[in-house]
């Protein structure tokens, strides 16, 4: 009778188990929400960001955003004021190139926004690798893009100034950084991936294809969301 009470208890046991268990949801890990994709021409690094999260509140990243043409989504980059806007051939821009990288303290810099019109790279101009951040890293990333804006004294975006022939279809915005060859493009998009949550070395950060090597590991890696303190 003592063996037959004891599997008793423990047949009640395990039901009351079984039956918390279903009853109480255990805890889940929070899910990526936002998509966004890095673009790799071989040497630069742009990156789509959706409009909404771009839109989603009401400050000068907003409205640098809606007074950049319409599109579902918006590649985003940064470099040098006269090497990045100008249009031509590279091979052409040698000796600017090198005075934007040499340039004492730094040359002056502008933020590139192209709209695009859909999603899953049908209209990205070179190849893609998406990746996923959480509402934290999405809210970080874009307040680093935020922060590379030059404001004036109505907190408003300057646009950027006019330099050569500058590309018809992009929209140039004033920046606060300095480009140089101790901080390009690379380096800042490392900063702003880290921002929301993908780790990028900064001395790999140079090439291009480290951050889509960086992103690509990001989404092997990681089955959580735990971001880079």
């Amino acid at each position: 009778m003592r063996w037959l009470g004891l599997a008793l208890l423990m047949l009640v046991a395990g039901l009351a188990g079984w039956w918390s268990a279903d009853w109480k949801a255990a805890p889940r890990t929070q899910q990526p929400v936002v998509s966004l994709y890095l673009l790799d021409n071989g040497f630069h690094t742009d990156l789509a960001v959706p409009r909404a999260l771009l839109m989603a509140h009401d400050d000068a990243l907003a409205e640098a955003t809606a007074s950049s043409g319409q599109g579902d989504w918006f590649l985003i980059g940064w470099g040098d004021s006269r090497f990045y806007q100008e249009e031509g051939e590279i091979i052409g821009r040698l000796p600017d190139g090198l005075r934007a990288l040499f340039t004492p303290g730094g040359s002056t810099s502008v933020v590139r926004f192209i709209p695009v019109q859909t999603e899953a790279g049908k209209d990205f101009p070179y190849d893609a690798v998406s990746f996923r951040v959480d509402e934290t890293g999405a809210i970080a990333l874009r307040q680093r893009i935020l922060e590379t804006l030059t404001l004036d004294a109505k907190r408003e975006p300057l646009p950027a100034k006019v330099v050569g022939s500058a590309v018809s279809y992009a929209t140039f915005w004033d920046s606060s950084e300095r480009f140089s060859v101790v901080h390009l493009c690379n380096h800042w998009m490392a900063s702003v991936l880290h921002a929301g949550g993908v780790s990028v070395p900064v001395g790999r950060s140079l090439v291009s294809a480290e951050l889509t090597r960086a992103v690509e590991a990001y989404n092997e890696g990681r089955t959580g969301l735990d971001r880079p303190q």
